[in-house]
């Protein structure tokens, strides 16, 4: 079994003989006999232990284990001890859920406080059968049923080719003692039912199950690595990232066959749901403004796109400028500066506001703009809402949401990027102007 996991680690390039390595351990045969290969194989190793405070005396029983077997096998060992009950309730997620998550954000730690390369977990093939037959009950899709990661980040899994039989050969063979956890004989947790029950049916059907299932979750590995380079070439072409947003051209996304797999695949790395997604899809034939959640993103269907971006909890910014020149960068990035009108060249560009200084009354206020805002474009005589202005420019829902103006006193007198009022614009009068550049 050694010279498996030594030729795996090899050729899955996990970890060198210089890397400091954390091997989680729950006191069970799996981990108990890959922290035995690891040092055997004479790699630099320590423990880590998380008592869960799941099973009462039990659990303080295999912490006792694991504190003994580090002592005589000369191993530094850490140890913490969770409520997980009480994070599992805090959180609203389940207890298997809450352990897993509050073991990987410990392990993390340790590894960056005492300088581990990687984090070493005993996860064997028969791990990864199991995983395949929870994953295709919970609908994963294709990414769910490509077995578990022999690397992921700074986690390792060194015994991924070894199956869960050779394991317990290993530790008969060498009289190991180990902790069996009494929750792994209870078929309340779905692994269990399958580890307990449903294999053994396929293993009665054909003995070489197992064999041909990791065989067979190969080849869906390798199908599925194709599948998401295709994934990336398409979502390349279609989503055009700007600034604060990404803009996905409509014409091109309804092209796409299977559609529904490309959104699912799109959008799913952004917290949208299968439910969501579906109603995205519905809605690429649907009039402009509707809007998709997910918990950190936004999706709103404009004319001839979808606008996503991040969902910004703090949208209402104020902020007052003095008469000098200045620079900010926050909420918006604008220069500000008073030249004199004759050596003052009046601008093309839009991203340029040039204001007669003696129109204006300062500080003057720099907001969002809202429903009810009046202004009167340049180059016009009459008053127009906003709103109007916006929409008549075809600005997109998002670019809306942050779209910024000016104000002195009661007047608006520009929108940043778009249009002064035509009261406060340059004249031959004018001995003084507020050049306003926004940098996009």
């Amino acid at each position: 079994m050694e010279k498996s996991i030594q030729d795996y680690i090899v050729e899955q390039e996990l970890f060198s003989e210089e890397d400091n390595i954390l091997i989680g351990i729950s006191g069970g045969r799996d981990s108990v006999s890959l922290s035995l290969v690891l040092k055997n194989l004479g790699y630099n190793v320590a423990l880590a232990h998380c008592n869960f405070s799941l099973r009462g005396e039990e659990s303080e029983q295999d912490q006792k284990f694991v504190e003994d077997f580090a002592e005589k096998e000369n191993l530094d060992l850490y140890k913490i001890k969770f409520d997980t009950s009480s994070y599992a309730k805090k959180n609203n997620i389940s207890i298997q859920m809450a352990a897993r998550d509050l073991r990987y954000n410990w392990f993390e730690k340790v590894r960056v406080e005492q300088q581990f390369n990687c984090i070493a977990i005993a996860h064997n093939s028969d791990d990864i059968i199991e995983t395949f037959f929870i994953n295709l009950t919970r609908g994963t899709g294709i990414e769910g049923l490509s077995g578990i990661s022999a690397k992921n980040g700074n986690i390792v899994r060194p015994m991924l080719n070894i199956p869960r039989a050779t394991i317990d050969e290993f530790m008969s063979k060498n009289n190991i003692n180990y902790r069996d956890d009494s929750s792994n004989a209870s078929t309340k947790y779905i692994r269990n039912k399958l580890r307990h029950h449903i294999i053994p049916e396929f293993i009665a059907i054909s003995k070489s199950f197992k064999k041909t299932m990791i065989e067979n979750i190969k080849r869906i590995e390798n199908t599925n690595q194709v599948y998401k380079n295709e994934i990336a070439l398409k979502k390349s072409k279609i989503f055009i990232e700007l600034t604060d947003k990404i803009k996905i051209d409509l014409e091109q996304l309804k092209q796409l066959n299977p559609l529904s797999s490309y959104l699912y695949e799109f959008f799913k790395p952004y917290g949208f749901s299968s439910g969501t997604i579906n109603d995205i899809e519905h809605a690429l034939t649907a009039e402009s403004g509707k809007r998709f959640f997910s918990k950190t993103h936004q999706i709103v269907k404009d004319r001839d796109s979808l606008i996503l971006s991040e969902i910004n909890k703090s949208k209402k910014h104020e902020i007052f400028l003095a008469k000098e020149n200045q620079s900010i960068t926050q909420p918006i990035a604008l220069n500000i500066e008073i030249i004199d009108r004759e050596e003052f060249d009046i601008p093309k560009s839009n991203l340029i506001m040039a204001l007669d200084i003696d129109k204006l009354s300062f500080p003057l206020l720099l907001r969002n703009w809202k429903h009810g805002d009046y202004f009167m474009p340049l180059g016009m005589n009459r008053m127009k809402k906003i709103s109007d202005f916006l929409i008549d420019s075809k600005v997109s829902m998002i670019d809306k949401e942050n779209t910024f103006i000016i104000q002195s006193k009661t007047d608006i007198v520009g929108i940043i990027g778009r249009r002064i009022d035509d009261r406060y614009k340059i004249t031959d009068e004018t001995l003084q102007v507020l050049k306003i550049s926004y940098q996009k």
